[in-house]
């Protein structure tokens, strides 16, 4: 029980230090995330273009960085 509550308070002191994102930042998100959607969409179709497997790997590795560049300034993503 010592160890959960030990736990407990990490988390909580994890918690009340989450930076918020701002409505940049979540808008940037959201365009990432949709974009990685259509890129995906696009790879599934019955004849997708040329570079489609291309623009998927291209879009998801840039919203990856942008995701980790946020959790290093403490937002919980």
């Amino acid at each position: 029980e010592k160890h959960g509550d030990t736990k407990l308070r990490l988390k909580e002191a994890m918690m009340s230090q989450q930076q918020t994102l701002s409505p940049a930042q979540l808008a940037e998100l959201k365009f990432l995330r949709k974009r990685v959607d259509n890129c995906q969409d696009e790879r599934f179709k019955k004849n997708p273009s040329p570079n489609a497997n291309q623009n998927y790997f291209a879009a998801a590795e840039e919203l990856g960085r942008y995701v980790e560049e946020l959790r290093t300034y403490g937002h919980l993503i």
